[in-house]
């Protein structure tokens, strides 16, 4: 007889005989194997972080087989039907592959992109200007690198970001201010931070008094310079030809009569300026009167 077994398993076959000669029965404990028809499947966690990455691999495969082979993706393979552990060191989307192969034959599973290893995040900017007078506007391009999709900006006057493109910041108050970007994504972040990375300066704005601004010769004046922002450089011209290097108060004699314009310059990282007071100073010539006498002519 032809007979077709359907399910997998061991099967015992007897067969019996009758005739004129009596009867007979042969028995053949466990006698048909039948395997069954192995199908590959396999599961893996987690199946995404940062590097270096340990992946556990749980074997799901069913049926007959007693040889397995793993592929990793990476360019690593091992050999084993139980489930392995694969440590991911480099980023990237990983393939994996299980083959299973044994009596009842031979299957293979692919998992596409199955393994996602990101890369661990690296923050760094640069700035179009680090210095300047405010208003001061900054444009920010943004270096980082690695696997992010969320940014953070701290400009360092109290305004911030989260544009993970190039910003750009304006500083409306003078000062020196410390700037960091913070990327984060998938498992981490990274932050980069430079100190005292912009600075701000106030324009400079030159302005003076002085004390007294008119009289006779020798007339002694004392100025007061009232300047403001960021300035390190003063030249007085004192109108008479006389002219001074000096950003605190100068003290100036006029020796001849006439009137004098005086001109502060105020120079540095606030830029310049200048202003002039025309006819500020006014010196006057000395009358002599001579009384009349009586009888005279």
């Amino acid at each position: 007889p032809l007979h077709r077994y359907k399910n997998p398993g061991i099967y015992t076959v007897s067969l019996k005989v009758a005739g004129p000669g009596g009867q007979g029965k042969m028995t053949r404990v466990d006698y048909i194997t039948v395997h069954g028809r192995p199908v590959a499947d396999f599961s893996a966690s987690p199946t995404s972080g940062i590097p270096p990455m340990q992946v556990k691999f749980t074997n799901l495969s069913s049926g007959d087989y007693d040889e397995c082979l793993w592929d990793f993706g990476d360019g690593d393979t091992v050999d084993g039907c139980s489930g392995p552990w694969h440590t991911y060191r480099q980023p990237g989307a990983y393939t994996v592959l299980l083959k299973v192969k044994g009596p009842g034959g031979n299957d293979r599973k692919i998992r596409s992109g199955l393994i996602i290893v990101h890369g661990s995040q690296t923050a760094d900017f640069s700035a179009s200007r680090t210095s300047g007078i405010l208003p001061l506007k900054v444009d920010f391009t943004n270096l980082s690198k690695g696997d992010y999709d969320e940014c953070l900006w701290d400009f360092g006057d109290g305004d911030a970001s989260v544009a993970c493109d190039d910003p750009s910041h304006t500083y409306h108050t003078p000062g020196t201010f410390t700037v960091s970007l913070t990327v984060k994504g998938p498992g981490s972040k990274g932050t980069m931070t430079r100190a005292d990375y912009i600075t701000v300066y106030a324009p400079a704005t030159a302005a003076f008094s002085a004390t007294p601004t008119s009289g006779e010769p020798p007339l002694i004046v004392d100025f007061t310079n009232l300047s403001r922002g960021d300035y390190d450089e003063c030249l007085w011209d004192f109108g008479d030809g006389s002219r001074e290097a000096n950003c605190g108060d100068p003290r100036h004699e006029y020796a001849g009569a006439g009137v004098y314009t005086i001109v502060l310059t105020v120079s540095g990282s606030g830029g310049e300026d200048t202003m002039v007071d025309e006819g500020c100073i006014q010196v006057a010539s000395y009358r002599i009167f001579l009384p009349k006498i009586l009888g005279s002519s």
